[in-house]
């Protein structure tokens, strides 16, 4: 009887073996099949020359021309002033940004401040670099009018908003001898500010006569005012 079971169990596993064999074989052969019509069009029918061109063409970068990357350049914990400035030149930074509000510097009438002794460092670290400097002191940062209180609900284009602002213009420079200015943005994001046609013409007035003003005394230096991108696009004039 033993014999007769082993025997018994002996084909029934051949059997098995063979069925087995014979299902894999079939569904391997149905998965190559639907291999090979789900295989992408593309690599079947080439793209066509003029099609990757015009791809190239969308994708290409600008040439820079005489465009210049300005970056803020600060410090972080476990970096310092040297290994920050290492890795903006890295980064493709050509001149450096030294960021203020107005009122941060001067704190009451004709008095003022070297915020965080930065422009001290800035002029000790960047003049011995040779590493040039854009300066945004701003009267206005996005949405916020940022003169010093004893200014504060005055016109901008008030005699006196506007000789205060040169008179600090004179403070900030007389502080950077050393130091390379490329460049002074008078406001950052300006048209968040200037929503109204009358602050507009305020503070288009209050521009001409400050930057006239640099520019006579600091002719090297480069004037302008900065907007965010839909600023330029809607409120370019």
């Amino acid at each position: 009887i033993k014999s007769y079971n082993r025997k018994k169990v002996g084909k029934k596993l051949i059997i098995g073996i063979i069925i087995s064999l014979v299902v894999l074989f079939f569904i391997f052969s149905i998965g190559k099949k639907d291999l090979e019509e789900t295989t992408p069009n593309e690599q079947q029918t080439p793209i066509k020359t003029e099609e990757k061109e015009q791809a190239i063409e969308e994708t290409s970068v600008k040439p820079k021309g005489n465009r210049i990357l300005a970056i803020d350049t600060n410090t972080a914990e476990g970096v310092d002033f040297g290994e920050a400035f290492g890795l903006t030149t890295n980064a493709g930074g050509e001149v450096f940004q030294l960021s203020f509000a107005w009122d941060d510097i001067e704190t009451s009438p004709s008095k003022y401040q070297d915020p965080g002794n930065f422009l001290n460092i800035a002029d000790s670290f960047y003049g011995s670099k040779n590493a040039p400097i854009a300066l945004m002191i701003g009267p206005i940062d996005t949405n916020v009018n940022r003169v010093p209180k004893h200014l504060k609900g005055k016109k901008f284009n008030d005699p006196e908003m506007i000789s205060g602002y040169n008179k600090m213009i004179d403070f900030v420079m007389s502080q950077l001898p050393k130091a390379q200015v490329l460049s002074l943005s008078i406001g950052n994001e300006i048209n968040r500010y200037l929503t109204s046609e009358e602050r507009k013409s305020e503070y288009l007035d209050f521009y001409k006569q400050t930057s006239k003003y640099v520019k006579n005394k600091y002719p090297n230096v480069k004037i302008g005012a900065k907007a965010t991108l839909d600023g330029y696009e809607k409120d370019a004039n």
